[in-house]
């Protein structure tokens, strides 16, 4: 029971039914489908997370999915170009009115989307390499807590669908990813 407590708690923040709730936890496809229409990394990510995680193949197919997850983050927002950089690095710079504006800003967000990604896919690459795979899975956390608090602002003011890309249940796989790196034993 203690292991499907996150889960669960996860589950019913989407105001969904214990049917659902019992399907998602056995398979994963249902919800899945819910979340994001069922298909793209959003939709498998979600379905690699509600595997057990004390099988090593699954912490595998996990974090090769949280790798393929990011790629597609990436994919979807714009970079900022090398004046919008120097325009974001000048307004971070100053006082408080322009940092907040800044901040508030979608090269902001695009920025923050760039960071997310470049240090998901780093963890994830050395993850796979083999390398110290316990605080490459704490890092990854790390990275989808970091992202979560704004990472649906951040896809609004650029014109991206964070639900479709599955923000809303960052921490969630934060947390998934936590309870891989307890059990990873390398």
């Amino acid at each position: 029971m203690f292991r499907a407590v996150p889960v669960v708690l996860s589950l019913l923040a989407l105001s969904l039914s214990a049917s659902e709730v019992r399907a998602a936890q056995s398979s994963g496809t249902e919800t899945a489908a819910r979340v994001s229409g069922g298909k793209g990394t959003a939709s498998d990510l979600l379905t690699a997370s509600l595997k057990e995680m004390d099988i090593a193949e699954n912490r595998t197919n996990l974090i090769k999915t949280v790798g393929t997850y990011c790629s597609e983050i990436k994919d979807s927002f714009p970079t900022n170009s090398p004046t919008e950089r120097a325009w974001l690095e000048t307004e971070t710079s100053g006082d408080t009115k322009r940092r907040v504006r800044a901040m508030s800003s979608p090269e902001f967000g695009r920025e923050k989307a760039q960071e997310f990604t470049f240090l998901c896919e780093a963890y994830t690459k050395e993850y796979e390499a083999g390398t110290d795979k316990k605080h490459q899975l704490i890092g990854i956390a790390h990275t989808f807590v970091r992202f979560s608090g704004d990472a649906e602002n951040y896809a609004k003011i650029n014109g991206i669908d964070g639900q479709k890309l599955g923000f809303p249940l960052l921490s969630f796989y934060a947390e998934v990813i936590l309870k891989a790196a307890l059990l990873e034993t390398e």
